[in-house]
């Protein structure tokens, strides 16, 4: 009797040691952090969120069903993009 798994798990075939992969996602996070820190600092001197807020207010009553709608649509191709990863994950597209 073998004990080796009978099918093929979904991991590439790439092996990449772990301190590699933890820089590499802790890297990722520091860009992805200081670009969301980037993006808030120039929409908040522009004044991107006081023209979004007097849009939404302004909009009536189905105005933050439109918001939860964007959120969800968002969600889903996030989820779409996820599960339909490829050979190269897209994650990943920019090693």
């Amino acid at each position: 009797m073998s004990f080796q798994p009978s099918f093929a798990g979904p991991q590439p075939d790439s092996r990449i040691d772990r301190t590699t992969f933890i820089r590499r996602a802790y890297l990722h996070l520091a860009v992805a952090i200081v670009g969301f820190i980037v993006l808030s600092a120039a929409w908040s001197f522009i004044g991107v969120g006081e023209y979004a807020l007097d849009v939404l207010l302004a909009g009536g009553r189905y105005s933050w069903l439109v918001v939860l709608g964007a959120v969800m649509l968002v969600g889903m191709l996030a989820t779409r993009l996820a599960e339909n990863a490829g050979t190269t994950p897209p994650h990943l597209i920019g090693r």
